[in-house]
């Protein structure tokens, strides 16, 4: 789902159709991210932040449970992610497409 966001706040670009991330947005030191995976109860992700002075690159770590008979059926899941700083002017980069998924704020 994008929403546009609120004058002055880093602008979210449309999801792009190989990304696993379908909207990020910035909440003081934190990234709110939302993706879809398998079910919960065979599949656990991790969000994991690199961070330079001008960009901010997301990787999304996938667990399966070994052994189990999983239903092949999406779920949305939303994780918090901490910066070590505010996000400010840098963008939001996924780790594995190089799409651009946060803009710099206007």
């Amino acid at each position: 789902e994008w929403r546009r966001p609120a004058a002055g706040h880093p602008r979210t670009v449309e999801p792009q159709p190989d990304s696993r991330f379908s909207s990020v947005t910035a909440s003081g030191s934190d990234l709110i991210v939302t993706f879809t995976g398998g079910v919960h109860a065979c599949f656990s992700y991790t969000v994991v932040p690199t961070e330079t002075d001008q960009k901010v690159t997301l990787a999304l770590i996938e667990r399966t449970s070994a052994n189990k008979r999983c239903v092949e059926m999406a779920q949305v899941y939303e994780r918090r992610v901490p910066l070590a700083k505010p996000l400010g002017s840098r963008s939001v980069i996924d780790g594995r497409t190089g799409a651009l998924l946060l803009g710099p704020a206007r």
